[in-house]
């Protein structure tokens, strides 16, 4: 019988397969959070984070600034405004309506995507069927230009994203290629795809096309990117890059796929990412990963030596009481202890405060390194009241014949 492998070299094989499963049974340097900064069943269709790490989140809730993952606020619009947050590509709160847009293009269109471009004051928008638009802002909404199947290359007059790379060169997604260029210089690029999103990381972009990824190489030279059958489940839906190069993706699950080493680790379930329903992805300053899915709201992915603050109500007011007797607390993970809290009311202290009243309440937690973050909890007044009317006044006294509802 011919052997494979001599004696000897049998422990050396179990030697290196136990090891390589302790290596995988390592556990990640990172943690998935479900975040509470809006509503945690609220369906998410873009998060855009700005130069201030702010993050801008359009769901079915309305429009959110986020700084942290229990800490939000909602972007008040007016009862028609639309603000270009809400669309694929969006960067900046600029804001119309649709009767106002439909005066200045003359036409009533779906808003599929949308730019702005500060330096220039160009308003981008892309539409379900009737092309791109190019307008100006100041002092009032101006149409520059149109760019559709019949002026240009384009195949399609569905946009589905917009994206402006550094050295100033629009890349206008469609569902069937791309129009890469500048105003009075477009050329096409993957033509017959439909493009979900790119990405720039230094000189290079990044592109996700019916699933596929692609890199453009100084955003000249294109090339496919293998990705692993194991790092995806279904379809990617969305990706981003982070500041260390990796590529983090969206399908049913979310997967960290290092572009330098072809390695890949994957967060479902079992990590606590349990929605099977991923909508957008982005990566933040600070190396976050900020993912909004379509029916469990948004969560939050962080180095598991990330400061990380959640906020929770452990005790409602009670049912007979004043009003005043509830019990918070503050889960902290990450960064170096020991904590110091700080909270918007004075008269409360600590992880635990006790005695606390109706309301909403933020508190910082700043660790022995300085490194502080911000949690946000309400209280609300959930006692049971009864109100009584008076339908009907007892006709005698002791004749019981009154009612009320």
């Amino acid at each position: 019988m011919t052997r494979l492998f001599p004696r000897s070299s049998k422990s050396l094989i179990l030697v290196l397969l136990f090891s390589a499963s302790a290596l995988f049974a390592q556990k990640s340097a990172y943690q998935v959070v479900r975040c509470g900064a809006l509503s945690r069943s609220a369906s998410v269709s873009h998060i855009f984070v700005d130069s201030d790490n702010v993050k801008w989140v359009s769901s079915s809730a309305g429009l959110y600034r986020v700084m942290a993952c229990d800490l939000g606020a909602v972007v008040a619009l007016g009862t028609t405004e639309q603000s270009a947050l809400q669309f694929a590509g969006g960067n900046f709160d600029m804001r119309w309506t649709p009767d106002v847009l439909q005066m200045v293009l003359g036409v009533s269109p779906t808003v599929t995507a949308a730019y702005y471009d500060s330096d220039r004051d160009w308003l981008w928008l892309g539409t379900q069927e009737n092309g791109l638009f190019q307008l100006s802002t100041k002092p009032t909404l101006k149409l520059l230009a149109k760019f559709n199947a019949s002026n240009t290359k384009l195949k399609t007059n569905t946009i589905t994203t917009i994206f402006r790379e550094r050295s100033g060169r629009y890349w206008i997604g469609t569902d069937e290629g791309m129009l890469v260029g500048t105003p009075d210089r477009w050329k096409v690029e993957l033509e017959g795809y439909d493009v979900q999103r790119v990405r720039q990381l230094g000189t290079d972009i990044y592109v996700l096309a019916d699933g596929e990824f692609w890199l453009a190489q100084n955003g000249q030279r294109w090339q496919p990117i293998n990705i692993k059958e194991k790092a995806l489940e279904g379809e990617a839906e969305d990706f981003d890059l982070d500041q260390e190069g990796n590529l983090w993706i969206l399908s049913r699950i979310v997967s960290r796929y290092s572009l330098l080493s072809d390695d890949y680790e994957v967060f479902s379930g079992a990590e606590y990412f349990t929605s099977e329903y991923g909508m957008c992805i982005a990566a933040d300053a600070e190396g976050a990963i900020w993912i909004g899915t379509d029916d469990k709201g948004v969560y939050l992915i962080s180095k598991t030596s990330a400061l990380l603050v959640n906020c929770t109500v452990e005790q409602e007011v009670s049912c007979n009481g004043k009003g005043d007797d509830a019990v918070l607390r503050v889960n902290v993970s990450g960064g170096t202890p020991p904590y110091r809290y700080t909270w918007s009311d004075a008269r409360m202290q600590g992880a635990t405060p006790q005695n606390v009243e109706i309301g909403a309440y933020t508190v910082t937690v700043t660790d022995a390194t300085g490194k502080s973050k911000q949690g946000k909890v309400a209280v609300e007044d959930k006692r049971l009241t009864i109100t009584a009317e008076q339908r009907k006044i007892e006709s005698a006294i002791g004749a019981k014949d009154g009612s009320a509802e």
